[in-house]
């Protein structure tokens, strides 16, 4: 997780790093209340196994944390990264070259982790399709894209991808969506 925030850090502009100093009171708030709370968000601790009922509840609490995390971009933000409208972002994101969770209210938000150097990271629209052919939802393609995956030697997918070895995630991606790997 450290060598993902250090990649992630390593790759910010001044201005987006002076943005996120200015909010590193907040951040380091909601990693304590985060930690603070984990054990009775997994159901752990209870003496009981975490339900289908404890994981619902977990997603209702941890989604919009995520969705509204500062990692996480509007249509218009992406479009001002990129030099592009929003009507050209939502239309990268309808071909597949954008990735982009849905919030309530059908609007979108973009993990920041797909972009460097003021565009997309070169072959994402390509490792988007390989995981969305394979049945990967949006936010398993997220959890693939930020954890570190023992198919990729610890790496994340998008670690993978900007090393530019999409044959090792299309072989991973296959195999766990015909059930091979866990």
């Amino acid at each position: 997780m450290l060598a993902h925030l250090e990649t992630k850090l390593a790759a910010l502009s001044e201005e987006e790093a002076t943005r996120l100093l200015a909010r590193w009171p907040e951040i380091v708030a909601r990693i304590d209340r985060l930690a603070e709370t984990a054990p009775e968000r997994a159901g752990r601790g209870t003496g009981r196994r975490p339900t289908l009922d404890d994981a619902r509840r977990r997603a209702r609490e941890v989604i919009p944390a995520i969705l509204s995390g500062p990692d996480m971009l509007s249509s218009q933000q992406v479009g001002e990264i990129l030099g592009i409208s929003v009507q050209a972002v939502n239309e990268r994101r309808r071909k597949g070259k954008l990735f982009a969770l849905t919030t309530t209210g059908w609007s979108y938000r973009y993990p920041d982790w797909q972009f460097a150097y003021r565009e997309a990271v070169p072959g994402l629209d390509r490792a988007l399709a390989i995981l969305d052919e394979n049945g990967y939802s949006r936010w398993r393609i997220h959890r693939f894209m930020t954890t570190p995956q023992s198919g990729l030697d610890g790496c994340t997918g998008i670690e993978c991808i900007r090393a530019g070895d999409l044959e090792v995630l299309e072989r991973l991606a296959i195999g766990v969506g015909r059930g091979d790997f866990g």
